[in-house]
């Protein structure tokens, strides 16, 4: 006779699947997880069921729909304080997208009482803090993530977000330094490509390039009216800009040398 099969067994076969490309149906989503879920033994075996499904509708964008699954985890009774920080974590990380950012920050100190170095409630509650303006805060704690993560690609997106972080407190010269390592460490999607290209020129490199496509244009419009000297002053303005941006870009320093200087050291940031 073929064997039972088992819960584990069945948890990670959805946990492949939930993780791949192969499902777009919520519908599908939730049966699968039944047909798991009936295996379950004990509550906390339930409530990683309800884990995996909840993250697989986050991903999807489904936030309330994540909610009202994850509120079957909440209504259970299970002594697994790791399992509980996972669910918090979780519905802070939901709350922070709905834009519940007090709740947010609330749920996330919780799941921090039950586990303190975990790394998606701290990332939730750094994420609602950025929100709230408590860019101080949310810079204290990405920087205490960083060496809590072991993929480069997760590394890179809050290096990113250290940027985002970084540019709101006025500080550019490390928002560029950080949006340069998140380049450097990991292959970003085209979204975050484009925002790591936006933090990585500062505010003296964005003047530059607004007066330099003025320049340009007025270029075009005194060479199109024949005006031989005003054409010839525009092009010397052109490339006058032109140089004082690119000596701006390269003098920047890198992000090792920066780091070996102190310059990137955890800052408190009054706001």
């Amino acid at each position: 006779m073929p064997a039972r099969p088992t819960f584990e067994d069945e948890f990670a076969k959805a946990r492949r699947l939930f993780a791949s490309d192969e499902l777009d149906d919520p519908a599908a989503v939730r049966e699968i997880a039944r047909q798991v879920r009936r295996l379950a033994r004990t509550p906390e075996q339930v409530v990683r069921v309800v884990l995996l499904e909840a993250r697989w509708l986050v991903e999807a964008g489904r936030f309330a729909e994540a909610l009202l699954v994850l509120d079957e985890a909440q209504g259970r009774v299970y002594e697994d304080d790791v399992l509980r920080a996972d669910v918090l974590a979780l519905r802070a990380r939901i709350l922070v997208q709905q834009g519940h950012l007090l709740a947010a920050t609330q749920t996330a100190h919780t799941a921090l009482e039950y586990n303190p170095a975990h790394v998606e409630a701290r990332l939730a509650l750094a994420d609602a803090f950025l929100q709230l303006n408590q860019v101080g805060h949310a810079i204290t704690l990405y920087h205490e993530v960083i060496p809590l993560l072991d993929d480069e690609a997760a590394r890179a997106r809050v290096h990113l977000l250290l940027a985002r972080a970084y540019r709101a407190a006025g500080l550019p010269v490390l928002a560029r330094l950080h949006a340069q390592r998140a380049v450097e460490i990991a292959d970003l999607a085209p979204r975050e490509q484009a925002a790591a290209f936006w933090y990585r020129v500062s505010s003296l490199d964005r003047r530059l390039f607004w007066l330099t496509l003025v320049a340009v244009v007025l270029l075009l419009a005194t060479g199109l009216l024949g005006r031989i000297d005003l054409w010839l002053a525009g092009l010397a303005a052109v490339l006058v800009l032109i140089t004082v941006g690119s000596i701006t870009w390269i003098s920047t320093p890198t992000f090792e040398d920066a780091q070996r200087a102190g310059r990137l050291s955890e800052q408190r940031v009054q706001r």
